[in-house]
């Protein structure tokens, strides 16, 4: 549509990367939501008597390089974003 309103070709790779790099934003937090949702829920499922017998799984969660690393893509493909509107 933009392209037919006369958008140059850099604003429309502009807008194609801001809109992959929101859609990654918004899927990679519902992934980590529901993910932390799904552990809580899984943990109250563990009964009390196999916990106190298996102390490693109170400590059942996402590691810090899983969390990390949605977070770690968004900031990339912003950089990316910001050069590329530099170049343009």
């Amino acid at each position: 549509m933009r392209g037919a309103l006369g958008a140059s070709p850099g604003r429309l790779i502009r807008q194609f990367v801001t809109e992959g790099l929101l859609l990654v934003a918004l899927g990679s937090a519902a992934g980590l939501a529901v993910a932390y949702g799904t552990i809580y829920i899984l943990q109250r499922l563990i009964p009390v008597d196999m916990m106190e017998r298996l102390p490693f799984l109170g400590d059942l969660g996402l590691s810090s390089h899983v969390s990390l690393t949605p977070k770690s893509m968004i900031r990339s493909i912003g950089v990316v974003d910001d050069v590329h509107e530099d170049a343009c």
